[in-house]
């Protein structure tokens, strides 16, 4: 039975952290000691997916006490349990634990802009990923530390979905993640439509 619980910080740096490193280039990884940060405020919810007792993957979420928003900000299935269903099934049950929420937020490196055809490839399969699940694409990319992603969004309720309140909220939460002076300094709308 495939299941997702909440663990602790030190269950995360024993059994979470060295797969983290692993899996997310330097460049897409927050440092241990800011997640550490934000673990003890409450903020960030480090989540070990299992199926059927075994370890599969796992998922940090971002949840500001006034936010409307969850954060999906990281999200993995171990490479032997890909392909098998067990990404889609997580997604429904995020849906439905943050049912309480207007949306979960997702950000992925912006297609077609990869280094080589491997990782423009890599780019697409998660686009498609999010979009096969019901995710929207947002009319506006973001440079987050001179990379550039683009914001998706499920909705999880039947409130109306407005992009620059989405907007506002998802960087309320870089903020209170990295500091409001590097979001001004590294964090920028590169296409505003909405």
């Amino acid at each position: 039975m495939l299941k997702i619980e909440s663990v602790d910080i030190k269950e995360f740096r024993k059994d979470i952290y060295p797969m983290y490193k692993e899996i997310f280039p330097k460049s897409e990884r927050r440092p241990l000691i800011n997640l550490k940060r934000t673990f003890k405020s409450g903020y960030t919810k480090i989540m070990k997916i299992i199926n059927n007792s075994t370890f599969i993957g796992f998922a940090i979420i971002e949840v500001l006490p006034d936010s409307k928003y969850v954060w999906l900000d990281y999200f993995t299935i171990f490479d032997k349990y890909q392909n098998k269903g067990y990404g889609t099934n997580v997604i429904k049950l995020l849906k439905e634990q943050f049912k309480e929420y207007i949306g979960i937020f997702v950000e992925i490196e912006k297609e077609g802009i990869g280094e080589n055809v491997q990782e423009n490839e890599l780019r697409e399969r998660r686009a498609n990923f999010y979009k096969k699940l019901g995710f929207i694409k947002l009319s506006y990319d973001v440079e987050l530390y001179k990379v550039i992603y683009t914001p998706y969004i499920l909705k999880t309720s039947n409130v109306k979905v407005r992009e620059d309140i989405i907007y506002d909220e998802i960087f309320n939460i870089y903020s209170k993640f990295t500091g409001e002076e590097f979001v001004n300094k590294y964090c920028k709308v590169l296409k505003n439509d909405f």
